[in-house]
């Protein structure tokens, strides 16, 4: 197996769309969506020599970051058989994952309670602060929607072949502002900022 990355983050902090980039820079990649953190992997150990699947992506959701060594040390298999083996902390700037994360709670929800997401927010800062210490690789995502250069360090620190051929298709999938709604992804902060509910809870 040459790539075997780990995803880490939070809801509504770009995940998938950073996931689906990196994707399209893979060969025959297989991907587990928003795996529990208790799930046991110990199948996937078994993944043959003969699969078609050269590249391996798990993600991880809303999973707290003091469990992300216990999962890595978990999967040691996947460590020993794949030439590439990266834990990646994805990490929002605060002000435009809260609304994203507020505006899509109130499609549900008249009166969303975010402050257990938002002290969670807190741990994945504190945690990405210090990534490099704990064997962590962290993608900034308001960076990366930005930044070509970012895109191509990030690319190359990875190993990845850069192609930014599927960046708007990516980053257009699942937008909390609803369909279609893609200018200022770095600016959802501005929808939601004057609705005291969301700002009470910051």
């Amino acid at each position: 197996m040459n790539n075997c990355f780990y995803i880490y983050g939070l809801r509504r902090s770009g995940n998938h769309a950073i996931i689906n980039w990196l994707k399209s820079m893979m060969e025959n990649p297989l991907f587990l969506n928003d795996i529990g953190p208790n799930r046991s992997l110990y199948t996937l150990n078994r993944i043959p020599e003969e699969s078609p699947y050269v590249d391996f992506i798990a993600s991880y959701e809303d999973v707290d970051p003091s469990e992300i060594r216990k999962i890595s040390n978990s999967n040691w298999v996947f460590k020993l058989h794949s030439s590439r083996y990266r834990n990646i902390v994805i990490l929002r700037d605060f002000k435009n994952w809260a609304a994203s994360f507020y505006t899509f709670l109130k499609q549900w929800n008249p009166n969303p309670d975010i402050k257990n997401a938002v002290a969670m927010w807190h741990k994945y800062s504190a945690y990405a602060a210090d990534s490099h210490l704990n064997d962590s690789f962290l993608i900034e995502y308001s960076k990366w929607v930005d930044d070509e250069d970012y895109r191509k360090c990030l690319a190359d620190e990875l190993g990845l072949d850069y192609n930014d051929s599927t960046l708007m298709e990516n980053t257009e999938m699942g937008s909390s502002f609803g369909k279609g709604y893609t200018p200022g992804f770095n600016n959802r902060w501005d929808m939601v900022k004057d609705d005291p509910l969301f700002t009470e809870q910051l």
